[in-house]
């Protein structure tokens, strides 16, 4: 069976917008990210949505909730596609620390190997034996990056924008067609 797999990152947050790092903070969208989910929600108007699936973090579901008003697809989160936990880095400056994110340093910093393998155990355990053919994640960044890795399009360190929409077509569990749109930074909302 066939699957068509889209993939979002929520819409912004003012940590997003302040360039903080946000980690696990329940932060909501701000207007622009509910701007951004809107452009989401009209992209895929002609989309038949079977499923939805978020992280438990507020920022997902609020964007789910609005992409799924011309949808009415059963919704659902999953702690296992949540972003990556800074630890202490939590709310800091992205550019002041970046050196430290790169060497994924700090107290409480989850590294890599854990979410590599808490996304391949959500792919195989929630993705393959899903009876839905249109399954749409809302995730974050981090998330993001390693659930495309999964499937070989990407590495980890490829920069997820939050008005980027991958589409993948999944036969059983293999990648036979994928697509990338968004909407350029710089074009007004």
């Amino acid at each position: 069976m066939k699957k068509n797999l889209i993939i979002i990152r929520h819409g912004r947050t003012d940590w997003n917008v302040q360039r903080k790092i946000q980690g696990r903070n329940d932060s909501p969208l701000n207007q622009l990210g509910l701007k951004d989910a809107s452009w989401c929600r009209d992209q895929l108007c002609n989309d038949n949505l079977d499923e939805i699936i978020t992280s438990p973090l507020i920022r997902t579901m609020q964007t789910a909730r609005i992409i799924n008003e011309s949808h009415h697809a059963a919704m659902s989160s999953d702690e296992r596609i949540i972003e990556r936990d800074y630890g202490e880095l939590s709310g800091l400056n992205v550019e002041e620390n970046r050196e430290l994110i790169e060497k994924q340093y700090g107290r409480g910093f989850e590294k890599n190997e854990a979410i590599e393998k808490r996304i391949n155990e959500f792919i195989t355990q929630r993705i393959f034996p899903s009876t839905s053919q249109n399954i749409l994640i809302v995730s974050h960044n981090i998330a993001i990056r390693f659930i495309l890795k999964y499937f070989l399009l990407s590495n980890e360190n490829r920069y997820i924008h939050h008005r980027e929409i991958n589409r993948l077509i999944l036969d059983e569990q293999r990648l036979i067609n994928c697509e990338k749109i968004w909407m350029d930074k710089d074009e007004v909302l």
